[in-house]
């Protein structure tokens, strides 16, 4: 959980994670230097259950939750991680639910894939009163869309219902500039490297409340794209910063080859000839970024060439769920903090 001035509502949002019914996990909360009294709600709650809360403060302000999410996540060294914000309600099968979509794709992939899970969110007020029952339908989002190129210019994951596994986690690196958001770059990572699961029901209550770093928006209404329109300077950076996480992307994995357990893997080429090597050779398919798409990206017309998508199956579309809930192997852990990261 990344923390900040969250005084308010830190305190139910730690209750809810305290209900859930998978017994297995360990909640981490970064304080990322409150200026309210969130840092000592949220030691108040961890004296309850200090087994299973730890309660830590970073040095400094990080200057964002994606900075704060991202130091956590690197610094982690769990079989698999979800993201919480400070001020949302769990609904109490949100891990069990989750984590069994994560086995389902586990199944289906071999190890070492990375894999992100992310689900549909109730979009409520400050008191918890009802706006959407469904975010993905209310935004019209299409949350089992997986593939790259529609992913590098649109995020359809949001962070407090994601986890992702030790392969994607460990495919993340300092330095964070660039990267727009937490959710979205791990949301390219996996689409790119491995596979998206999707979870096609709330698990979360996502408070929005007018201080929400990020918060819901209605991407296809009439009010807000007039509002974007109208804001040419918004609407500018956000393209600019899009743009700049895409190349960055780029950038980061230029033909690197993942090779997990069990044998080959996709890799991301920057050749035009690799969908032709990739098939002569027999190996897996290719999600592919062919040199006139960095040059897109660069230019601004930010199109991404991906090779064909295997059509994901019908079970995971719908967002099956697998009875066990225990998480695999010891429940998360942190390495010690170094550096001007503080501990996360």
């Amino acid at each position: 959980m990344a923390a900040y001035n969250g005084e308010e509502y830190v305190a139910e949002q730690i209750e809810s994670i305290l209900q859930q019914d998978c017994p297995e996990w360990r909640l981490v909360v970064r304080d990322d230097c409150s200026t309210d009294g969130t840092l000592t709600v949220a030691r108040e709650q961890a004296l309850r259950c200090p087994e299973r809360v730890v309660v830590q403060e970073r040095s400094g302000n990080s200057g964002s939750a994606k900075q704060n999410f991202l130091e956590m996540l690197s610094a982690s060294m769990a079989p698999y991680v979800m993201f919480s914000d400070d001020d949302d309600v769990w609904l109490p099968d949100k891990i069990s639910r989750t984590l069994g979509t994560m086995r389902e794709l586990e199944s289906r992939h071999s190890m070492g894939t990375p894999l992100l899970v992310h689900t549909d969110l109730t979009v409520v007020g400050k008191t918890l009163d009802v706006v959407a029952l469904s975010m993905s339908r209310a935004q019209q989002l299409d949350g089992i869309e997986a593939r790259l190129a529609r992913t590098v210019v649109q995020n359809m994951a949001t962070g407090c219902t994601v986890m992702v596994n030790r392969a994607l986690a460990d495919l993340v690196r300092e330095p964070f500039d660039g990267i727009a958001m937490h959710d979205w770059w791990l949301a390219m990572i996996a689409s790119a490297f491995g596979a998206i699961g999707f979870v096609d029901s709330p698990t979360v209550l996502y408070r929005q409340h007018g201080r929400n770093a990020v918060g819901a928006r209605p991407s296809r209404s009439l009010s807000y794209n007039v509002g974007r329109y109208l804001d040419r300077e918004g609407t500018r950076k956000m393209l600019a910063d899009s743009y700049t996480q895409a190349e960055v992307f780029l950038e980061r994995f230029p033909g690197t080859a993942l090779r997990p357990a069990g044998g080959d893997a996709p890799r991301l080429r920057c050749d035009p000839d690799a969908r032709e090597a990739e098939a002569s050779a027999g190996a897996p398919e290719a999600r592919v970024l062919e040199e006139h798409d960095r040059q897109a990206v660069r230019s601004g017309s930010l199109r991404l060439g991906v090779a064909r998508h295997p059509r994901r199956d019908s079970s995971i579309r719908r967002g099956l769920v697998a009875d066990d809930c225990s998480l695999a192997g010891r429940p998360p852990a942190l390495r010690r903090p170094s550096g001007t990261h503080g501990p996360a």
